[in-house]
């Protein structure tokens, strides 16, 4: 038998797939599917991987939690007490020296004279109290203690406009008194 082909050679050529043997194209081919296939197996096992270590951290962090909540009470606290020790600093450095102004009231109370109350509230100070003098001199003593008092450093410190406010003649137990008030406003930068 003869065999006669009527086909050029050019579909030949394609009938052949490119001139390359059929062997070789399905190598080619399986060899493709095995490296999609162990592309596959890789992902999943590097996804399965990062799977077990995002478990291994949430377990970390969930033991962490609590010790993260006491941490953000402690900075709370921290700055709680910041807070507290810079009002603390900043009262301690405006405040009125008292021990010292008492010092100085005590200092400068002419005998006869007393006082009967001390208030200091709202940024004014009041000194009230009553003298009694052998020869009507009330008003004069009166006078040359809140000179003393106003003229005396430390005992002005921190205070203005300190002033006597009123004087009232009285009994006090058959003797006559006079009773005065003398008040003083706190600086405003105190």
């Amino acid at each position: 038998m003869i065999k006669i082909d009527l086909l050029p050679e050019e579909s030949e050529r394609a009938k052949k797939g490119f001139g390359l043997p059929d062997n070789l194209i399905v190598t080619v081919c399986y060899a493709a599917i095995a490296a999609a296939v162990s592309l596959n197996f890789i992902l999943w096992a590097a996804l399965i991987f990062k799977n077990v270590q995002y478990r291994q951290y949430w377990a970390a962090f969930s033991d962490l939690k609590p010790q993260m909540e006491k941490a953000d009470i402690l900075r709370t606290d921290i700055r709680d007490a910041e807070a507290n020790r810079n009002t603390i600093r900043q009262l301690t450095a405006s405040r009125l020296i008292w021990a010292r102004k008492l010092s100085k009231v005590s200092e400068y109370l002419p005998r006869g004279m007393w006082l009967t109350n001390l208030v200091f509230n709202d940024g004014k100070l009041n000194l009230i109290g009553n003298v009694i003098s052998e020869k009507g001199q009330d008003a004069g003593l009166i006078r040359a203690f809140l000179n003393q008092l106003a003229g005396d450093r430390y005992f002005s410190e921190g205070l203005s406009a300190l002033e006597l406010d009123s004087i009232t003649k009285k009994e006090i137990k058959g003797f006559e008194a006079s009773e005065f008030v003398i008040s003083g406003e706190a600086d405003a930068k105190k």
